[in-house]
């Protein structure tokens, strides 16, 4: 029968236990709470500096954003001008040639739109030059993007001989067209006599058109260069446009016609806002600088401070209104305080800027860039309250991964307080060993065992 331990030796076994056990635990136990503590406070502080800091990273993106953004509109601005410059040469070099033998064939008037029957060739029914129908709904429009269409006003015999050396402009059409996919809206040329070619072809005008009467064709004529309209209605669609047009010459130089480009310049707008992803109450405007007779600002020249009128907004929506009609455009500000007069003041000296000031009665961040030689600037208007939101949710995100290392650092110390007991359990088994074995010799020799 093995001899039973004795009770002292057991009690300096589990004195020694817990003597281990608490000179280990009580450390590591105050060192995890110093740990977690920290790493509280550090979240913290995270946290109350995480606000301001994304707030002032969101708005640097804003001014990044609108400086691309206004860059982007200069250059396509460039590229309409310089694709105009192209296609007023290609004129000019038809418009100097001699007439083709067979003048009547091979061309489309509008006419052949109005009839699936005689729709000329690659006639589709577009969304993208949908017209604007009474009560704002849109209508597919038949457009060809494989010929031109031609124009004439009723009141006008066609010229069959300008008709047919207009031809060939097509394969201009197409190729300019071709370099700058989703840029333009139509092209055409409107000629002294009234005739028009226009591209993609269609039909649609309404009655009583005359492009001769059309603002893009008179400020060209006057001007004697490229001119860029106010926001006007295509007679087509009804949709809001701006025109760059430029006078034509015939071989003579005399004044020959206009040619020009549409752009549909709320299409570009949304495309430009869609791609910020400023949030659904953020708005984007392409403002004009004009004097207070709504004509365009010239500096040195113009009195007084500019004003800035909406040619353009995010949250504009087709009007459906009479082709003719006058845009309104309406001012930006109300009145002119110290802040708008220092934006006006920027966009005079060709800055952007960044300011915090109310729209619509809601405090707002505004950033503002011009728009190359437009004489117009670009705008996106985002509220605080989205701002901060963004924030928020960034110092939410913050705290609860710091509780979620606060969690993990207690679970972990939980289990290395574990591993010290049975570290203790174990040595204080290793410790008393040697004074059981002493024990039990002490036990033999008192029975009389002295071997």
């Amino acid at each position: 029968m093995k001899p039973a331990v004795p009770q002292r030796v057991m009690r300096i076994q589990s004195k020694l236990f817990f003597v281990l056990l608490i000179l280990s635990v009580i450390p590591l136990t105050a060192l995890t709470w110093r740990i977690q503590r920290a790493t509280e406070g550090l979240g913290e502080s995270i946290v109350a500096g995480g606000k301001s800091a994304v707030t002032e990273s969101i708005e640097n993106q804003l001014v990044q954003a609108i400086d691309y953004s206004s860059e982007l509109l200069s250059i396509r601005q460039k590229l309409v001008e310089t694709a105009l410059r192209a296609q007023a040469g290609e004129v000019r070099r038809l418009l100097a040639a001699a007439a083709p033998d067979d003048p009547a064939a091979g061309f489309y008037f509008d006419t052949a739109f109005d009839n699936p029957v005689t729709w000329p060739p690659g006639t589709e029914l577009s969304l993208d030059r949908a017209a604007v129908a009474g009560g704002r709904s849109l209508e597919a429009m038949a457009i060809s993007r494989e010929v031109q269409s031609f124009f004439v006003p009723a009141d006008v015999a066609p010229p069959m001989d300008d008709i047919a050396r207009l031809k060939p402009l097509t394969a201009a059409y197409k190729n300019l067209n071709a370099a700058n996919p989703g840029l333009f809206y139509w092209q055409y040329v409107a000629l002294a006599n009234g005739v028009l070619s226009s591209y993609p072809g269609h039909g649609g005008y309404p009655d009583g058109y005359d492009p001769r009467r059309r603002i893009w064709y008179q400020l060209a004529m006057a001007a004697g260069n490229v001119i860029w309209t106010p926001p006007i209605l295509d007679a087509a669609t009804r949709r809001l446009i701006l025109t760059s047009a430029m006078p034509v010459r015939g071989a003579d130089g005399q004044f020959a016609g206009v040619t020009a480009i549409d752009v549909d310049i709320l299409t570009q707008l949304a495309t430009i806002h869609d791609k910020m992803r400023l949030g659904p109450r953020a708005e984007s405007f392409i403002v004009r600088l004009t004097d207070k007779d709504g004509e365009v600002f010239i500096a040195g020249e113009s009195s007084g401070l500019p004003e800035l009128r909406v040619i353009a907004s995010s949250a504009t929506a087709a009007s459906g209104a009479s082709w003719d009609a006058t845009i309104e455009e309406p001012p930006l500000f109300d009145e002119l305080g110290n802040t708008e007069t220092e934006i006006v003041s920027d966009l005079l000296s060709g800055k952007g800027g960044l300011r915090r000031m109310p729209y619509k009665g809601v405090e707002s961040i505004w950033v503002y860039r011009e728009i190359g030689r437009l004489a117009s600037a670009l705008f996106y208007i985002v509220p605080v309250d989205d701002i901060e939101g963004l924030a928020d949710r960034a110092q939410d995100s913050i705290r609860a991964a710091t509780m979620e290392q606060v969690r993990l650092a207690g679970l972990a110390s939980v289990g290395l307080i574990a591993l010290v007991g049975l570290a203790a359990m174990f040595a204080s088994r290793t410790v008393s060993r040697p004074l059981r074995a002493l024990a039990a010799t002490a036990r033999e020799l008192a029975g009389g065992n002295l071997e």
